[in-house]
């Protein structure tokens, strides 16, 4: 027997499922996402801006730096400053402009960066024909090509913040913190098409939503272009789309959406074509509702999305960027089919049941995250003990000495003899000892408020802990059930089941295991 030959194809067949999974996805036949091979330093990317000139290519911003990550996914350092914009140019893709906090550059090809506007507070940055257009804290600067001479429209536009741009043709669009204008080369005038409240050519009903997020100052923090009349507006009250270049305005359902908590959308050259980040995970818009895209994503919190011609995906992530690619994932599932054929050992389950009774030999997800817990060292009972402690204070005393020596001389007279003789004794000293017990912290412990403080952190962190690790066992479990499972014929069903229970164990996570408990009770 040829056991060389029979490993080889084992390994061969365990690569393309692989693969297979990493490419082709659970369900929906939709591929899961997978983390960037690009070793970057910094593990918290915030911006991803995709190269139009090369396939595969983007860059990557941080709080630190700015990295340019090529099609084999080589990174290199552009910049060590946190950069809030990047802009190719409109006549040539080869000069890019990077907007940041002290002033805005530009670089051609591999050459050296250098400054065009010394200026703090910069926002974005864009460019149409031989103008380059700013936005800033203070307001819109616009410079041409020929001229070093910055100038300022006139109107809202000269005073208000400026945070996106974005260019198409020759048009420009411009937000500011509550508005939306689109600028026109050719006529030179900015007319201002839409706004938080209502739209100056068409209908929009004003909706009140409270925002608890803090780092997005504007209404308005997202824009995406799809051509000279479509374009999509992302803002506090709702996502709005418009097909005849800002004239009418339509919302978008936001069903399934956690608008308060979104970071950016993303719009796709096919279905499904609107993406939504936020700080729980990445969302599709399909059949008129919002569905979020967790397989393969190894954290909820997500910065930003882009994407390139071809529709591959890319998100911005406080764990690095990930890659969903949807146009690759059906040829790399043909191939694991095809090596798939070769075997008839295969299981195909029906329910999570039998899933949860296949890998009862490992532990559950509960003893996961409880050790977990207890490995970082944040279960809740720590901050119980703390107040315990802080109460049983009360019955410890307060230790203190003191000793005082007099350096005069002590005269006294001597009566032993005769006659009485006045004598002079040894130096005076004095000492005492003191306990003392403070009672009122059995009701109020001045170290509450401390504890208080300290309790809300580990709280959050105890919180990261358990989301994470629950996302990550589950994301192994799915593994676990394709490798054994026909890739491409494993029920959507069963898909959602496994997410269902994945859900109850991330809220089972936060409060102790008292859903399941209280589930059970009621049943």
């Amino acid at each position: 027997m040829n056991w060389e030959k029979i490993i080889k194809i084992k390994i061969n067949y365990f690569v393309a499922i692989v693969v297979a999974v990493l490419g082709f996805g659970f369900a929906d036949n939709h591929s899961v996402w997978q983390r960037a091979w690009a070793r970057i330093p910094e593990s918290q990317t915030k911006k991803i801006f995709y190269d139009t000139r090369k396939d595969g290519s983007f860059w990557v911003a941080t709080s630190r730096a700015l990295y340019y990550v090529d099609s084999k996914q080589v990174s290199s350092v552009v910049i060590n400053k946190e950069i809030g914009w990047l802009s190719q140019d409109s006549n040539d893709p080869d000069v890019i402009y990077l907007a940041a906090q002290d002033g805005v550059y530009t670089r051609t090809g591999n050459k050296e960066l250098r400054n065009v506007l010394l200026k703090h507070g910069c926002l974005s940055v864009t460019s149409i024909g031989k103008q380059i257009f700013v936005g800033t804290k203070q307001g819109l600067m616009i410079r041409n090509a020929s001229s070093e001479r910055w100038i300022n429209p006139t109107g809202k536009l000269a005073t208000e913040a400026v945070h996106l741009l974005a260019s198409y043709g020759n048009l420009v669009y411009i937000s500011t913190p509550t508005a939306l204008y689109r600028y026109e080369s050719s006529s030179d005038q900015y007319k201002e098409i839409f706004s938080t409240g209502v739209s100056k050519e068409g209908d929009l009903e004003t909706e009140t939503i409270e925002d608890e997020r803090t780092e997005i100052n504007p209404e308005i923090f997202d824009l995406d272009i799809v051509d000279d009349k479509t374009l999509y507006v992302s803002a506090r009250n709702g996502i709005y789309a418009t097909n005849d270049a800002g004239h009418n305005w339509e919302k978008i359902s936001l069903e399934g959406l956690p608008l308060r908590l979104m970071t950016a959308l993303s719009v796709l050259p096919q279905e499904p074509r609107l993406w939504a980040a936020t700080s729980q995970g990445v969302y599709r818009f399909i059949e008129n509702r919002w569905k979020e895209q967790y397989q393969g994503l190894h954290t909820n919190l997500v910065y930003d999305l882009a994407h390139d011609d071809d529709g591959n995906l890319y998100a911005a992530t406080n764990r690095g960027f990930f890659i969903l690619s949807t146009q690759k994932a059906l040829a790399v599932g043909d191939i694991a089919n095809n090596v798939q054929s070769n075997f008839s050992t295969q299981t195909n389950f029906r329910n999570y049941m039998e899933i949860e009774q296949r890998f009862k030999d490992e532990p559950s997800v509960s003893d996961v995250q409880k050790m977990a817990v207890i490995y970082a060292d944040v279960h809740p009972d720590k901050i119980k003990r703390w107040h315990r402690q802080s109460r049983l204070k009360a019955f410890v005393p307060t230790l203190s000495t003191g000793i005082d020596r007099s350096a005069t001389d002590l005269m006294h007279w001597d009566t032993g003899g005769t006659p009485d003789v006045l004598s002079k004794g040894r130096d005076f000293i004095d000492w005492d000892v003191n306990l003392s017990w403070n009672l009122g912290d059995m009701v109020w412990s001045s170290d509450q408020t401390s504890i208080d403080s300290r309790s809300k952190l580990m709280v959050e962190l105890r919180e990261e802990v358990l989301d994470q690790v629950t996302r990550i066992y589950f994301e192994r479990r799915r593994l676990q059930v394709v490798l054994l499972s026909n890739v491409t014929l494993v029920d959507s069903v069963v898909d959602d089941q496994m997410r269902l229970a994945e859900l109850t164990a991330i809220i089972d996570g936060y409060t102790g295991g008292g859903f399941s408990r209280a589930i059970e009770d009621r049943s």
